[in-house]
């Protein structure tokens, strides 16, 4: 069975990031697992360098920014106590935040990261990127993350997508273990990717289940055999034809789909420039939480995100 009796929150004190502590309350108390609050401070890179100050300046900006920081942490440390939940904190300084987390996972043994993500789009996004996203890529441990508009942590409706791999079997893994932990039913969708066209053909692309009529069928067979295993929870399969990180999306909007299970290959470099992440995108525009998972195989050939 997963394990998820220890959850890592990542916090900057932003409007994300309190849905994500909130979220995470609520998702602890269904667990019974333990949290930690994770604040990377980039306050002391704008500093000058250290020669610059006089003895002892430095420590005591130091001590003042940890006080700082600890006094907006209480907050949530209260909301959790009031839950009778276990929850404590971490801080660490550094200039990549992202590098920070995954480091700090790389030590540490969490269940879960929860994550507040900004949904960035076009050119915003290109140049900025988002620390989530970079998260998700390398994170060692599977990552959950929501826009600031979830209301609240319910686990009613999983949506689980796959492509037959190894990789989505493991995301069928997870959804199955929480689906005995929370009564949830599942939904297995499986997107038939459409072939694009040049512009001069009259329609530009098709379905390429227009073509094979048998296909759709042939993927819900397909289907029941990648479930065959999971007899013991309530397992619904679908297929739609498209652009799997839209019809992901479009999907989970119009069924009341209240978590979207999914692997990502963790691509990095040209490779993620130019393919790109199906999850990633998912990530970016889902308005339902998003829970991804890296396979094993993946954990051994870390990769920087710078």
């Amino acid at each position: 069975m997963m394990n998820f009796d220890k959850i890592l929150v990542p916090v900057d004190f932003g409007e994300c990031s309190d849905k994500a502590v909130q979220y995470t309350l609520e998702l602890a108390e269904r667990l019974e697992a333990e949290i930690t609050l994770l604040n990377v401070d980039e306050f002391f890179q704008w500093l000058l360098p250290e020669e610059s100050y006089q003895p002892g300046e430095v420590e005591d900006a130091l001590k003042t920014r940890g006080e700082l920081l600890q006094q907006q942490l209480q907050p949530y440390l209260e909301m959790g106590k009031e839950r009778n939940l276990k929850i404590k904190c971490a801080i660490m300084r550094g200039d990549s935040v992202a590098e920070k987390i995954l480091e700090h996972l790389r030590e540490e043994k969490y269940g879960l990261v929860v994550m507040g993500t900004h949904g960035r789009t076009g050119l915003k996004h290109l140049f900025l990127g988002s620390i989530a996203e970079k998260v998700v890529r390398f994170s060692p441990t599977p990552v959950l993350t929501l826009h600031k508009s979830v209301e609240c942590c319910r686990m009613e409706h999983i949506l689980v997508a796959v492509d037959f791999s190894d990789y989505s079997r493991q995301a069928l893994e997870y959804a199955a273990a929480f689906a005995r932990l929370t009564r949830a039913r599942i939904t297995v969708l499986h997107v038939i990717e459409r072939i694009i066209y040049p512009a001069f053909y009259p329609e530009g692309y098709y379905p390429v289940a227009d073509f094979e009529p048998k296909l759709r069928e042939q993927v819900l067979e397909n289907l029941d055999a990648f479930c065959a295993d999971y007899s013991d929870v309530d397992i619904t399969k679908a297929v739609a034809a498209g652009r799997a990180s839209d019809e992901i999306c479009h999907f989970a909007a119009e069924n009341g789909v209240d978590l979207i299970i999914m692997a990502t290959r963790g691509l990095s470099g040209l490779q993620h420039l130019i393919v790109g992440s199906t999850a990633e995108r998912v990530v970016r525009m889902s308005s339902a939480p998003v829970f991804t998972v890296r396979t094993a195989e993946e954990h051994s050939g870390e990769a920087s995100t710078n």
